[in-house]
């Protein structure tokens, strides 16, 4: 293990999902913070704001998808590098992630190595 790197807001909805990816994000040395919508990301992320070094964002959400929740961060000033992540074949997100402001983009399922990758990408000076 890694020793800690700070933390991270992980944007799951998807049980399973968010317990794998947040098992290899600690093993990267990150403490993680959880949400299971982007509705809840926006209070988690207000309560952690300060500690926060990335965002890990699932796409498709109930109650608010990470996009709407990643516009909504992004309206309020906020510049923390962010990470999609999706399961769905949205060939164009992968195109746009740049665009639209994401650091770097993420298909499921992810390898430990990809995660690394995108990490380091996301928190290239």
């Amino acid at each position: 293990m890694e020793p800690v790197r700070g933390a991270v807001l992980l944007v799951e909805d998807e049980t399973a999902v968010r317990a794998a990816s947040g098992r290899m994000l600690e093993k990267l040395g990150f403490e993680v913070v959880e949400a299971a919508n982007g509705k809840e990301a926006l209070e988690v992320f207000q309560a952690h704001r300060d500690r926060i070094a990335f965002i890990l964002l699932d796409v498709n959400m109930p109650e608010m998808d990470g996009l709407e929740a990643f516009k909504r961060l992004q309206e309020e000033g906020i510049d923390v590098p962010a990470i999609v992540t999706t399961g769905y074949d949205e060939y164009d997100l992968k195109r746009r992630h740049v665009r639209l402001g994401f650091a770097s983009y993420l298909a499921k399922p992810f390898s430990m190595d990809a995660l690394r990758t995108a990490i380091d990408r996301a928190l290239a000076p």
